[in-house]
């Protein structure tokens, strides 16, 4: 890997912002429900959260010289077939680009009890994401 040090400044900040979400699994769905700066702030830490995510997969897949994503999902499918992510794990997360796209194009639409669902549900993906990154980068 020669770009370690862009990686690790992502993996960081992919912590700091699942540490901010995790803070928002605290809020009560009846004062979630309600507070657009809340939901806001939510939605935007999950958008950083995964641009990390799919930054980190461009910078290893450009760094090792994989086949070319040809959109965000693929880049964790890429990840997937060449055993960076548990190919099981990578088909899952697959779901965190498509958020990401309903964050940022569809933003008229969201629905905020998913949002509040994921933070409840899916947090873990990003530690189960930076993992499997970390040990694929200290073997290569």
């Amino acid at each position: 890997m020669t770009d370690r040090q862009s990686l690790r400044v992502r993996l960081d900040k992919l912590r700091q912002f699942q540490e901010l979400l995790q803070g928002y699994r605290k809020i009560p769905w009846r004062i979630f429900k309600d507070d657009l700066t809340i939901q806001g702030a939510a939605q935007h830490y999950f958008l950083l959260a995964i641009e990390c995510c799919l930054d980190i997969g461009e910078i290893i897949i450009a760094d090792c010289q994989f086949r070319h994503p040809t959109d965000n999902r693929d880049v964790f499918r890429v990840l997937g077939e060449k055993k960076v992510l548990p190919k099981p794990f990578a088909e899952k997360f697959m779901l965190a680009a498509g958020f990401r796209n309903l964050l940022v194009h569809g933003y008229t639409k969201i629905d905020m009890a998913k949002v509040y669902e994921h933070l409840h549900d899916d947090l873990k993906s990003f530690s189960t994401y930076a993992r499997a990154v970390s040990r694929y980068i200290a073997k290569h």
